[in-house]
């Protein structure tokens, strides 16, 4: 039960780091800012590279922090992290260093820290790294059943020590839409790709919407703040097409008729076209999907209001043609 708390606390603890420019961790009067969110540092076996974390005290009273180190691996295919302890075995935790290894900051004083990773001659590939920023005394991990952010702050580090066995190789695994046909946008896509190499990698694309010969009607980022995906991992994204007329939000239509003239309707498709880098290149992975739009609700109307005009031409003339038998003889033509 205690294993399981602790994992949760880290998982909510570093739930939110890959979706922010700076991570700013607040629990009562403890606010922390770190940038980056996150270091991605690459060097040769035995040689040093060394990145810089600001750390700047936002809260009322000043703060004394340790700075320690923890290892993750991703929690599922959203890409948020689990972080887990560093276990004897681990010997990649004794190649990083920090300068100063302890802080003491006033408020809304900040520090530059010097991350320094040192990889012996025998390293190669990827190692990763949490680094913990934790008031001095903090407990390491909330007690009993509560989760909370107590004294504590952290940031992803992505080692990668150049090796000629790394393979960087990614695969689709799904791109698909939520539905088959819509009646109006949104139209939600979901990708899902595969780290299918023992290397990280930050893959970035667009998907693109055509329909016949009409090319680019709409063009869709995917991982535009380049999150990794760790090896043998899956990640998944998701982005909403919604330039369309009317547009469903919440549940309720939105008529802007401004948007008039992005009335969608017929058969869409969408490319998909990521690119990483592997070494050497830019190598594009690709997948396409159709899907159906039909404003039923709209056709409906139209084809209410084109028989009622119908009925009322029937009507008018069907009038005019009682009115004309109705006159005497002599009048006729």
């Amino acid at each position: 039960m205690y294993n399981e708390t602790v994992k949760r606390f880290w998982f909510a603890l570093l739930s939110i780091i890959l979706l922010l420019p700076s991570c700013v961790w607040a629990a009562d009067d403890f606010k922390l800012t770190l940038s980056p969110v996150f270091l991605n540092a690459a060097t040769d076996p035995g040689k040093l590279v060394t990145s810089n974390v600001k750390v700047t005290n936002g809260g009322a009273q000043e703060e004394r922090l340790t700075i320690g180190v923890m290892k993750f691996r991703a929690f599922d295919d959203s890409g948020r992290p689990e972080l887990l302890e560093m276990e004897p075995n681990d010997v990649y935790a004794q190649w990083i260093s920090f300068s100063p290894p302890e802080l003491v900051l006033a408020p809304g004083r900040s520090e530059q820290v010097a991350v320094t990773f040192a990889p012996p001659a025998e390293a190669a590939l990827g190692y990763y790294y949490a680094i913990t920023f934790r008031r001095a005394g903090a407990p390491a991990a909330p007690t009993g059943q509560e989760t909370q952010l107590l004294g504590t702050a952290a940031i992803l580090a992505l080692l990668e020590v150049n090796s000629p066995d790394t393979a960087r190789q990614l695969a689709a695994v799904e791109f698909s839409t939520d539905r088959r046909w819509y009646d109006f946008l949104p139209v939600k896509f979901n990708v899902k790709l595969q780290n299918t190499g023992n290397i990280h990698l930050a893959p970035r694309g667009n998907i693109f919407i055509d329909k016949g010969a009409k090319t680019d009607l709409a063009i869709l980022d995917i991982n535009k703040a380049y999150g990794n995906i760790l090896p043998g991992a899956d990640r998944s994204f998701s982005t909403d097409w919604v330039a369309g007329f009317p547009v469903r939000t919440d549940g309720e239509l939105k008529w802007n008729f401004n948007d008039l003239s992005k009335l969608r309707w017929g058969k869409y498709t969408a490319h998909l076209v990521m690119v990483y880098d592997n070494g050497q290149q830019d190598v594009p992975v690709e997948a396409a999907v159709s899907f159906w739009v039909i404003p039923w609700q709209i056709i409906v109307a139209l084809l209410v209001i084109v028989l009622l005009l119908l009925l009322g031409v029937r009507s008018f003339f069907k009038g005019l043609r009682a009115r004309f038998r109705r006159q005497p003889k002599s009048l006729q033509p």
